[in-house]
């Protein structure tokens, strides 16, 4: 059997060392997870959003094509000119014309969504987000207590950083005793 005297702490300071090591380790992982949980509610309003908006849309390019017909038909009466109409075909070509881009951006924040849940796009099922599905807390704190600060896994980390810097400083003034 073989026995280490650790007379000046040296052993001690050491395996400190490995705890401030292995509790740096786990506050990075709980960072990567809350950035993971952050990355998919803001993906998730995103995509709720992008279909609010193209609903909206698609329901003025509705409402524009019901306009452009009681246009033309007060043109063929004589109560309006063909500047109207043509107004109102530009006013619609206008607005058909913002919906790509939004479907584009749709399929983008819908492909994030997967890669974020680790899925492939294909695998997930066509689900409808809604804005109004989100429940926001009733009060807001105006300020962020100390306490919610010290609890964040990167300050959390950068403290245990500075514990293992100390107990390695500690282990090196052992060994030079």
């Amino acid at each position: 059997a073989n026995y280490v005297l650790d007379v000046f702490g040296g052993e001690r300071r050491l395996v400190e060392t490995y705890r401030a090591k292995v509790d740096y380790a786990q506050y990075e992982l709980l960072a990567a997870y809350l950035s993971l949980t952050t990355n998919i509610a803001s993906t998730f309003i995103n995509i709720a959003s992008f279909e609010a908006q193209i609903e909206t849309t698609q329901a003025l390019i509705k409402s524009q094509k019901t306009l452009l017909s009681l246009v033309r038909k007060q043109l063929r009466v004589g109560g309006a000119s063909k500047q109207d109409v043509i107004t109102q075909e530009a006013l619609l070509a206008q607005t058909q014309a913002t919906l790509p881009p939004l479907q584009k951006n749709l399929t983008i924040q819908q492909h994030l969504m997967a890669v974020l849940i680790g899925r492939l796009p294909s695998d997930l099922p066509p689900v409808r987000y809604r804005l109004s599905a989100l429940r926001l807390p009733k009060r807001l704190p105006v300020t962020i207590p100390s306490v919610l600060l010290e609890q964040r896994p990167d300050i959390q980390a950068s403290q245990a950083i500075l514990h293992e810097a100390s107990a390695e400083i500690g282990v090196q003034i052992a060994n030079m005793l």
